[in-house]
């Protein structure tokens, strides 16, 4: 009997230190540790911590963070806090459409992930490459995600000369549809355009 409580010691012991590591591993706003979790309008995503925020893209990509400043940002995230109601589909099937027609040189979709129909957030993800304005091979992630019952959508944008797998994982699955009446970056929601 000695024994067996031993055992269930250790192992309490064990699981108490796993539960305190990974609670140590997520950030005060819920972030893994590494990011840094932003809420905008209908968004919630979490961004590398030491990014810089560089603003507004245009008048649909309101929000914008660089692995660095200016010149030197080898990578960009860039997100669309509230795309409107036309559901995840549509506005997946409008940004590979803009892309195709001239909106990225060379664009091409290497992979596209279909949404769980019966999740309650509806996700698609998006793989491509394109060129940059010297012929270089650029990589682009696209997630875009609307909640089913509301059809609020947003939609994020990961590009760069070489996209980080981990990076890329961590943001993908931070992305979070938050119901809110709530505007991006002060202005009214808008459809895409």
């Amino acid at each position: 009997m000695r024994g067996a409580r031993a055992r269930l010691a250790g192992r309490a012991g064990v699981l108490a230190l796993l539960s305190a590591t990974l609670l140590g591993a997520c950030t005060s706003g819920g972030a893994p540790e590494g990011y840094d979790r932003v809420e905008d309008g209908w968004l919630r995503v979490d961004v590398p911590e030491g990014w810089t925020d560089t603003g507004a893209l245009n008048d649909r990509w309101s929000r914008s963070w660089q692995d660095a400043e200016g010149e030197q940002g080898a990578v960009q995230l860039a997100a669309v806090p509230a795309w409107g109601t036309a559901g995840s589909d549509a506005a997946s099937g409008q940004l590979v459409a803009e892309a195709q027609v001239g909106g990225y040189p060379g664009f091409q979709v290497e992979n596209q992930d279909w949404p769980d129909l019966e999740a309650d957030t509806q996700r698609w993800r998006i793989d491509f490459t394109y060129e940059s304005e010297d012929g270089e091979p650029l990589q682009g992630v696209w997630w875009v995600a609307s909640d089913k019952e509301t059809s609020k959508t947003v939609a994020v944008q990961l590009t760069g000369e070489h996209l980080d797998e981990e990076v890329v994982t961590a943001i993908g699955e931070s992305i979070a549809v938050i119901d809110t009446d709530a505007t991006p970056s002060g202005q009214p929601s808008a459809q895409a355009g």
